[in-house]
């Protein structure tokens, strides 16, 4: 968790966000940590083997990632299907 909110931190700071963004394999990545990473210039996001991502998570993701092009979801296990609304 501590590097997970450092990450965090580092990102709150920079004046311009990454467009492109993995974290996998992380066990305490949920809706609250994975906020601060999204952003509407955001072009890619890895948040493969993440397993407390769920469908609230990815509802978060597109309401604040409009120019998403790649989101990779493998082994998030808490996802069953993902509709498109």
């Amino acid at each position: 968790m501590l590097v997970l909110k450092s990450l965090i931190r580092l990102i709150d700071e920079r004046a311009t966000k990454p467009l492109s963004i993995s974290i996998q394999n992380c066990h305490v990545l949920e809706n609250k940590t994975l906020l601060p990473f999204l952003h509407a210039d955001l072009i890619y996001l890895d948040l493969s083997d993440c397993p407390k991502i769920n469908q609230e998570s990815i509802e978060i993701i597109q309401k604040n990632c409009q120019r998403l092009k790649v989101l990779k979801l493998n082994g998030c296990t808490k996802l069953t299907a993902i509709q498109d609304n």
